[in-house]
């Protein structure tokens, strides 16, 4: 009974001594965030036909949205007193895509009725997913509550859609294309967390930038003896405030 009792006290010590995070440990995680996008993206619309060349050359458009947000997180921290650096892999997915709608026409008198034609196009942005690499620092501030930074490496897949209709073509026009990009880009990260026994309670704010994305398209016109094409480059930033739980392991 009296070893017992020895064994089930050292328990309690170690797991006190674990929870006062004075120990270096692994920790799993995930959070739920709400992110804001924004993306300077220059488009191209063009055809074949002389008159309508480079049409709609490097035209600047914004793209945006909000929407939430969510990651999975497996690190570990090495802890030095009041103080511990980090290192976490994370995985995460947007629940949303980023949408820019414009209007270009084609001049009067290329098509044989003879009127502009107007067309509507959309440019949309989607994270599929993300996965990231990142190294960080924590310090207590006051007791069970520590501030944190942490610099990330990110690798995503991007969907990319362009859609255009010209609504003044008989039968109407419509234009589609989807593509699938990779693109890797760099993050940083400042938070706050509580700390409650072996579990944290995390709320930080998230920059991530990456390199630009670029979709070609073309397609044969039902209008006219020629092809239609469509460039986009984007350049994506993203926003996130995210609300987390860590569990050491």
């Amino acid at each position: 009974m009296k070893k017992i009792l020895l064994v089930a006290t050292s328990i309690v010590a170690l797991s006190t001594v674990a929870g006062a995070g004075t120990e270096s440990h692994n920790y799993i995680g995930g959070g739920l965030g709400w992110t804001v996008v924004r993306g300077n993206a220059k488009t191209a619309d063009s055809s074949a036909i002389d008159l309508a060349d480079n049409l709609n050359a490097q035209k600047g458009v914004k793209i945006g949205d909000e929407f939430v947000s969510g990651a999975l997180f497996l690190g570990r921290k090495f802890v030095h007193g009041d103080s511990a650096w980090l290192i976490e892999a994370k995985a995460g997915k947007d629940l949303s895509d980023a949408k820019k709608d414009y209007t270009y026409s084609l001049p009067a008198g290329i098509f044989v009725a003879g009127p502009a034609a107007p067309y509507t196009t959309s440019v949309s942005l989607r994270r599929q997913y993300t996965l990231g690499l990142a190294v960080g620092y924590s310090k207590d501030v006051v007791k069970n509550i520590s501030a944190y930074f942490k610099l990330s490496t990110l690798f995503s897949k991007f969907s990319l859609n362009y859609n255009t209709i010209n609504y003044a073509a008989a039968p109407y026009e419509h234009y589609a294309n989807t593509s699938k990009k990779s693109a890797f880009g760099v993050g940083a990260t400042i938070g706050l967390a509580k700390k409650l026994q072996d579990f944290s309670v995390g709320l930080d704010y998230t920059f991530e930038m990456y390199q630009r994305i670029k979709q070609i398209s073309a397609v044969q016109s039902q209008e006219f003896d020629g092809l239609m094409s469509h460039t986009s480059k984007i350049t994506p930033q993203y926003h996130t405030v995210m609300l987390s739980v860590t569990k050491e392991i």
